[in-house]
């Protein structure tokens, strides 16, 4: 290794005056990686010691921000790190000349590029898939596929799902036959959408909203009565049935609602007054509680054929998408909140990009007005000491549910009214609470952006570009203001 060290020595003061100066060109870290991309088992091993770090707060910020429901937790750190390195790896072993090509030059930004997409993938396609179908990833056979930079790269293959996902897939495929149904099962099943939100997008194809309840509670009816899915003592009715250990009630009592008015409770859809009579009752509680566990036993299933491959949604974050298939993709996005959610966890590892170099350009926001900040943060704030100005342009409105909070809504615009889009993320923090999670989101074309699940409270909003941090640091959301 005595050959390499004194790469490894440059690099590592490379990536020092990098955070510290902001010096792209890093001769030493590119000859670094060079090597390593033709097999030296020394420059590999330096190359992962050096940038190992930060590869491990990049996987951290994403699955501090992974959605609930995929399971991922900080104990899965080590495993997605070492993930993130083998599959670098068998990019390396087979498109040896097109790695090659991101260190042409000093700059190894592409490089950079490369481990935050091979992140983005590796913890997407964690959070899509059943917790307990995980395998380890497949062993390489070290065979090269060194086409000269013609060919494409293969992306690392996505482990087969366990039996019981199959079998979900072929039960939704059995039952799912007719525009409509798919349409359903889309809008309502997985993206919870409303009876009216389903109508209004889809005039054509139903007559009325009553004609979208009809249709969805048979097709949710047909599904949870299949014989197929049903084992020794399971019922799919809407029945209650006692067990020992519960209080003795009417053997006769029946939950008085149908599925329809079950799943709008579900979504969160229904009612206050819906709401109370459905928990007051023990028999709609637990014909509740199992068609929401069916609902979350068809969501991968669901996402399998609704939902674009994780290389699709990392290539639509990273704006690599173009034309049609961006129209495409940002309709999805828009209606899709699993796919909303992912992204914010994606936003996360090029969250955390912001250096000691952004962070000296960082620029406030005051009232456009000079008025003091408005109740609820309904406003407009424009950059100080900064040319062209960025207007950014706030509203906030309570949400209603069984858990009420905020929603922040926003648009960058110039000065002119075009929109500001050039953002790699909007993080907002909570100003009283430092251990508080975060949230982090992007902006649309139009530089408009959402934040759910936000309480009363004091707020910063950052704004990150390539090179600035923007940042209102006082915004105050709820009543109390």
């Amino acid at each position: 290794m005595s050959d390499i060290q004194p790469l490894c020595t440059t690099c590592q003061q490379e990536r020092q005056q990098f955070l510290t100066q902001g010096d792209k060109d890093s001769p030493g870290c590119a000859a670094l990686w060079r090597r390593a991309f033709t097999k030296d088992e020394a420059a590999w091993h330096c190359v992962q010691t050096i940038f190992e770090p930060w590869v491990k707060g990049r996987c951290r910020a994403a699955l501090q921000q992974a959605p609930k429901i995929a399971g991922l937790s900080s104990e899965d750190l080590p495993d997605v790190v070492q993930d993130v390195w083998h599959n670098i790896w068998r990019y390396t072993v087979n498109n040896r000349a097109e790695a090659l090509g991101l260190v042409a030059t000093d700059d190894i930004s592409r490089v950079i590029g490369l481990l935050k997409t091979t992140i983005k993938n590796r913890v997407l396609e964690l959070c899509r898939k059943p917790r307990a179908y995980l395998d380890p990833l497949p062993d390489d056979d070290g065979q090269s596929n060194d086409d000269g930079g013609t060919g494409k790269g293969k992306s690392p293959e996505i482990d087969p799902p366990g039996v019981e996902w199959l079998d979900q897939l072929a039960l939704l495929k059995k039952h799912i036959k007719t525009t409509q149904e798919y349409i359903i099962a889309e809008l309502i099943f997985l993206q919870q959408l409303k009876p009216q939100d389903v109508f209004d997008l889809h005039p054509k194809e139903f007559a009325s909203v009553a004609e979208v309840n009809q249709v969805r509670q048979t097709l949710t009816r047909r599904l949870r009565s299949d014989p197929a899915r049903q084992k020794p003592g399971d019922s799919a009715s809407l029945q209650f049935r006692l067990d020992d250990n519960e209080v003795r009630m009417d053997l006769f009592e029946l939950c008085p609602f149908d599925e329809g008015i079950l799943l709008d409770y579900v979504n969160g859809h229904v009612s206050i007054e819906i709401q109370i009579a459905i928990e007051r009752s023990p028999a709609c509680v637990q014909a509740a509680a199992a068609l929401q566990a069916d609902l979350v036993a068809w969501r991968p299933a669901l996402r399998q054929m609704f939902c674009r491959d994780s290389e699709w949604l990392v290539a639509y974050q990273e704006q690599r998408l173009t034309g049609n298939d961006r129209l495409i993709a940002h309709t999805h996005v828009k209606q899709c909140p699993d796919c909303q959610a992912e992204l914010q966890m994606l936003a996360a590892v090029d969250a955390r990009e912001a250096s000691l170099v952004r962070r000296i350009y960082e620029l406030l926001f005051q009232p456009a007005t000079l008025a003091p900040v408005p109740v609820r943060g309904e406003g407009s704030y424009r950059t100080v000491e900064r040319t062209p100005q960025i207007e950014l342009l706030v509203r906030t409105t309570r949400t209603t549910g069984k858990q009420r909070n905020w929603l922040l809504m926003g648009r960058l615009r110039y000065a002119d009214d075009q929109p500001f889009a050039q953002v790699e993320a909007i993080i907002v923090q909570d100003a009283e609470d430092e251990d508080a999670p975060e949230f982090s989101t992007t902006v649309d074309e139009h530089g408009a952006f959402t934040v759910k699940g936000l309480d009363a409270g004091r707020y910063r909003i950052h704004i990150l570009t390539a090179t600035e941090e923007i940042i209102l640091h006082d915004f105050r959301i709820g009543d109390r203001y």
